[in-house]
């Protein structure tokens, strides 16, 4: 698992993607979930029944993915927002536990750069 991470960030921080760059990626694929996903996150919601996603993968990809769950459950097709993205998950009680990537273009921003 470490060295599938490892490899995989150093092919990532190769290309000098950035944030926006890794989100159109994700967008312009075809990510599959399973069946019955829209009964669990309407009862997740409705029961208001914390939901905690445990995963060995990518944080960045799961959000994206929930992200366009959620807006596709709310009739909402507005990009990615990340305001919106943590009322979402508020309103289903998602919490994503996992790996994340660190863009160069968040450092800066914690930097002041």
């Amino acid at each position: 698992m470490y060295q599938w991470w490892t490899e995989n960030y150093k092919m990532y921080s190769a290309f000098g993607l950035t944030e926006k760059d890794f989100r159109q990626m994700l967008y312009s694929s075809k990510l599959a979930v399973r069946h019955g996903i829209f009964d669990l996150l309407s009862q997740v919601k409705d029961s208001q029944i914390p939901f905690i996603v445990v995963s060995g993968g990518v944080k960045d990809v799961i959000d994206v993915v929930f992200y366009d769950l959620m807006k596709e459950f709310e009739r909402d097709s507005q990009p990615f927002n990340l305001g919106d993205y943590e009322y979402l998950k508020h309103q289903y009680t998602l919490e994503v536990l996992s790996n994340t990537f660190i863009f160069e273009d968040r450092l800066n921003e914690k930097t002041g750069e």
